[in-house]
């Protein structure tokens, strides 16, 4: 890896994205009557979605009953290898390369119910897989700003499309959200019912919070370090209330590879730090 970015660092993203994976391992795999025939995620239906020059051969693999129970086994004993490695700090090419791929087969396998744990948890070990390449410090800089770049879309993204949403701006929606039956909380749902200020006001903050988000690629190291606070806080309450515990490690996995990308970004451009707060 090349000097500016940290063993600490990546081992640090790589066993949080290992933890996520396992996670997700685990949760498929006591879910799987899911996937049994007659259910909702029967390979005959699921395949429906499957890309046409892609039908033939995810149908071969996912015909067989057993190979996608088999394949999520195998996902979460190498999600164990990369969190073995990461303690070690000896991430490997080859085990990132063979996560990545058993991970994108069970997203095919898997067209619905994906969420956006999911798909940072793919990204993650896509951009390690760069940053860990041997001898290449061109695929390490491209690994570095994707990663950094994807979690400053996603973030944004969302605060966006939430802003751009009148039952975001004008609604109860912490109180709908937690009084559904897939995040329920009845208690605190009523709670926020009989205090919306409090609920709109907590709606706010993350819009915005999510919304100013690319603020970070032109500010100091302390407003930086304010905003991913507030990004551990937001995951971390997410979690524990609404159990959603795979968004904690997956995008809190990015953290460290985006403060070392914008570290670089203002040492090849310092004219980007504009807002330098000290």
């Amino acid at each position: 890896m090349i000097d500016f970015i940290s063993l600490n660092a990546v081992a640090y993203s790589s066993f949080l994205v290992g933890l996520a994976s396992l996670v997700i391992s685990l949760e498929t795999l006591v879910s799987k009557r899911l996937f049994v025939q007659g259910e909702i995620l029967d390979w005959r239906t699921t395949r429906l979605s499957v890309s046409h020059w892609a039908f033939a051969l995810f149908n071969g693999i996912f015909n067989f009953p057993w190979m996608f129970g088999f394949l999520t086994t195998a996902k979460a004993l190498l999600s164990m290898l990369v969190i073995y490695q990461a303690i070690n700090q000896s991430i490997s090419i080859n085990t990132l390369c063979l996560l990545f791929m058993i991970h994108q087969l069970s997203n095919y396998r898997m067209p619905i119910g994906r969420d956006g744990s999911m798909q940072m948890t793919s990204v993650m070990i896509f951009g390690l897989m760069l940053i860990a390449w041997p001898h290449h410090p061109y695929l390490h800089r491209l690994g570095l700003f994707f990663i950094s770049a994807q979690i400053v879309i996603a973030y944004t993204a969302s605060g966006w499309a939430k802003w751009c949403s009148p039952i975001w701006r004008h609604e109860n929606v912490l109180a709908q959200i937690f009084n559904t039956k897939s995040f329920g909380r009845p208690r605190i749902a009523s709670l926020l019912k009989q205090h919306v200020k409090l609920s709109r006001t907590a709606s706010i903050a993350v819009m915005t919070w999510q919304a100013s988000f690319p603020l970070v690629l032109f500010s100091s190291s302390k407003l930086l370090s304010i905003y991913l606070l507030i990004g551990f806080s937001f995951h971390l309450s997410i979690a524990i209330i609404m159990g959603l515990n795979t968004f904690l490690y997956s995008f809190t996995a990015c953290y460290p590879i985006l403060i070392i990308g914008i570290n670089e970004l203002h040492r090849v451009a310092p004219w980007l730090q504009v807002i330098n707060w000290k």
